[in-house]
């Protein structure tokens, strides 16, 4: 009776979670294989329960989108700047004049 009561007591104990040094910052692609890792390890050693672990997930692929799109707009804007360094260029080229023919 005694195991069956510990063995509730334990099985409805909330995980502590993860500290949040141990956590640490999310500013690179590093940082988010890191945390996952963790993720990973903290389910499998229950101190993450299945939903945490979702929601933290979700949270670096977030990241990940958000990065992604300020890395693509980096290189729009790159590639602007690109074009119209190149349309400054052409239009300070000579243009050929084309005559009439002579035959």
């Amino acid at each position: 009776m005694q195991r069956r009561g510990l063995r509730g007591a334990l099985a409805s104990r909330k995980p502590g979670g993860l500290d949040p040094d141990e956590i640490g910052t999310l500013e690179t692609h590093a940082d988010v294989r890191r945390r996952l890792d963790l993720i990973c390890r903290a389910v499998l050693t229950g101190r993450l329960r299945d939903g945490q672990a979702q929601a933290a997930i979700r949270a670096c692929e977030a990241w990940i989108r958000a990065r992604g799109e300020e890395v693509t707009m980096e290189v729009v804007g790159d590639l602007r700047r690109q074009v119209e360094d190149l349309k400054a260029q052409l239009a300070k080229k000579p243009t050929p004049k084309i005559g009439a023919w002579s035959g």
